[in-house]
């Protein structure tokens, strides 16, 4: 890749990482596809049914910030065990962190069609990536060697076949997700202060395929600040955001009622200016107040038509709420019209994503046509927009001017905090590749 208007191809800081990051992919199989090994993009990672890790990848489409990652699926014995595993990026591997998991699978009999799994993921550095983008050249090495944080997190799930054939399947599942935190988190709710150093989710459903049409119904219920799920595509995003407080956005009275948030809130990154945060996922959005405090119930929906070579459509659609507890009601109740400032609304939250593709046979001289839209967890239904939801849309087109040549455009719009002023905002790019095979 060349970059125009930023670090260009022949630029090198770490001359080995940015060396490894202008390869596109090196992929190797064995001869019985037991082994597959990938190094380059990583993309659509998902452990278990997604609960905590979906649809993950390493790069949202900017060029400037390439991320090389490396996985592999190595199966035992016609698939009666498979082990994964993956590194988001090599080179925050270098800096002692970075995003990475691993997964065991295991398929039990034919005569008892079960398959269980567990995963682990881990996040060792959220602050991994800041020497590159936000620390002044005399502070890198301090960063680099001491501040670290740390959030990691185990999937357990179990799928059970109830109908198998060659053209529709019925699957029944559960999932149960776990998330540790690196500090006590405390959050305010009702009138006492709570503390947790993790988090749980739980959900279940069923899987079902019929012809060309695949799909998800599920039941979800969230434990208090545990918004599942929590590595999606935009982690890399959301993982660390640098807050100014202002009165736009966090103002220092939510800043001083929110300083038992955590033990170790956050790191100032600029002693000058000691109303900047470095502020990572889990501690922002209670920061904000966008966070659930009560546990979250709700249900999801997943569809996909494939119409074979001439394309396909799917949506997810998820719908969380509040359920306030009895503790509420009863200070509620007893306080009367004392304070009505105790009164709290349940929050809702959507999670939504649209995809769509055209094949090559649909319009002449085009190869592809695809439409993606997604956000996680947004308190409205479209969040783009919202000034505390990162979600992205985009357009991917590729046109065939002749038999051996594709052009390819991307063109994407992110939604997400990308001058760290703690308001999200909307960062478009556009990408171009020129594909000649002979």
């Amino acid at each position: 890749p060349i970059i125009f208007g930023g670090k260009g191809f022949w630029e090198f800081d770490k001359f080995f990482y940015d060396i490894l990051d202008r390869v596109e992919y090196l992929d190797y199989f064995d001869s019985s596809n037991n082994l597959n090994v990938h190094l380059g993009l990583i993309e659509n990672k998902t452990f278990g049914h997604g609960g905590l890790l979906v649809n993950y990848r390493n790069t949202q489409n900017k060029i400037s910030d390439r991320r090389t990652g490396f996985d592999f699926n190595w199966s035992f014995g016609k698939k009666f065990v498979t082990l994964s595993g993956f590194v988001a990026s090599m080179r925050d591997l270098s800096r002692g962190g970075g995003l990475m998991g691993y997964r065991a699978e295991m398929f039990m009999m034919e005569s008892f069609p079960m398959t269980i799994g567990v995963g682990f993921i881990v996040d060792h550095n959220q602050y991994a990536e800041i020497p590159r983008k936000y620390v002044a050249e005399k502070e890198k090495d301090k960063w680099e060697n001491e501040e670290r944080r740390r959030v990691s997190g185990m999937e357990i799930d179990a799928t059970y076949e109830l109908i198998r054939g060659v053209n529709r399947q019925l699957s029944g599942w559960l999932e149960l997700d776990y998330l540790y935190f690196s500090d006590t988190i405390s959050y305010k709710r009702n009138l006492p202060t709570r503390k947790k150093t993790g988090t749980t989710s739980f959900r279940t459903g069923v899987d079902f395929r019929s012809g060309g049409l695949t799909g998800t119904l599920a039941m979800i219920v969230d434990s208090p600040i545990m918004l599942s799920p929590f590595f999606t595509s935009m982690y890399d995003l959301e993982r660390m955001r640098q807050i100014k407080l202002t009165e736009e956005t966090f103002s220092e009275k939510t800043y001083n009622d929110s300083i038992a948030i955590t033990e170790y809130l956050s790191t100032l990154i600029n002693t000058e200016e000691d109303s900047i945060l470095l502020v990572p996922k889990e501690l922002s959005s209670l920061l904000s107040g966008t966070q659930n405090v009560y546990s979250t119930p709700g249900m999801a929906l997943k569809m996909n038509w494939s119409f074979n070579e001439y394309g396909s459509f799917g949506f997810d659609y998820g719908l969380k709420m509040e359920i306030r507890d009895n503790e509420y009601y009863e200070i509620e109740n007893n306080l009367g019209d004392q304070d009505d400032s105790f009164t709290y609304d349940p929050k809702l939250f959507h999670t939504l994503r649209l995809e769509g593709r055209l094949g090559e046979k649909v319009m002449v001289g085009v190869s592809e046509l695809t439409f993606l839209y997604s956000q996680y967890n947004s308190p409205s239904f479209f969040g783009f927009g919202d000034v505390f939801s990162t979600s992205e849309m985009g357009i991917r087109l590729g046109l065939r001017p002749m038999q051996f040549m594709r052009l390819i455009i991307d063109m994407q719009m992110m939604h997400y905090d990308n001058n760290s002023d703690g308001i999200i905002d909307a960062s478009n790019s556009i990408n171009m590749e020129l594909r000649l095979s002979i």
